[in-house]
């Protein structure tokens, strides 16, 4: 009976302890990847489940007390979410904590419901650092660092509430960035009348153009990367989405 309980609680332990996700052995350069990427469609009521590989560097150099300097690093971690949806969250062995020279990863994981329309999520996520001062090793500090990348993410719900939308909405904008343009789809659009507008996060204005059809293909060659803000005008309504260019 002993053994069957030793066996027992051995066996509960390498499920609590087994690795949740595996990292891609192909990247060797430290950083979080992917970096400011299109992820692939979440489809509404389907989990979703995606692999974060974290390589994590043993110095780097950064400005501490005012001065350039190089610094020990004795562990990152992932630690704030920035424009997640509510249904996703990331997801790691223990705290989303990893050592120096690390390879470790996490999951971007959750199940989007039917009560979301179709819609494109821009995320971003905000690391912290542990480390300490090469010259000074003593001398141990906490950096939480600005913003280290972007992912954009786009919901597919056909069928919002169990309702096919094509008769209940109005109007619907989407936009996805690849390849070195973006693609803009809007419904309902009345011929001359509507318009599409593109703004960098500061607000200058990138684009602007008049719909004959519910498709325009934008060229952004040489456009910086970064969020941009595509507005759609029709009369006095407008609609907004935002997609990350890079």
């Amino acid at each position: 009976m002993k053994s069957i309980f030793a066996f027992i609680i051995s066996f509960l332990s390498l499920i609590a302890n087994a690795q949740i996700c595996i990292p891609d052995s192909s990247i060797k350069k430290p950083g979080i990847y992917p970096k400011d990427s299109i992820l692939p469609d979440a489809e509404a009521t389907i989990h979703y489940e995606y692999t974060l590989t974290i390589i994590v560097p043993t110095d780097t150099e950064a400005i501490v007390f005012g001065n350039k300097q190089k610094v020990l690093i004795d562990s990152i971690s992932l630690f704030r979410k920035i424009d997640f949806p509510a249904w996703l969250d990331i997801v790691c062995d223990g705290k989303c904590t990893f050592a120096a020279a690390d390879t470790g990863c996490a999951l971007l994981r959750g199940t989007p419901p039917d009560s979301i329309p179709d819609t494109t999520y821009v995320m971003g996520f905000v690391t912290k650092t542990f480390a300490r001062l090469e010259a000074a090793p003593t001398v141990q500090f906490t950096q939480i660092d600005s913003i280290k990348g972007y992912w954009t993410l786009h919901l597919n719900n056909p069928f919002y509430n169990g309702v096919d939308q094509s008769s209940v909405r109005e109007r619907e904008i989407r936009a996805r960035y690849g390849q070195g343009r973006l693609t803009i789809r809007v419904n309902d659009v009345r011929q001359g009348l509507s318009e599409i507008h593109i703004y960098a996060i500061n607000g200058q204005e990138f684009y602007r153009q008049t719909m004959n059809s519910g498709y325009l293909h934008v060229n952004t060659e040489g456009w910086p990367g970064g969020i941009y803000l595509i507005r759609y005008v029709d009369g006095g309504k407008s609609e907004s989405v935002k997609v990350f260019v890079f």
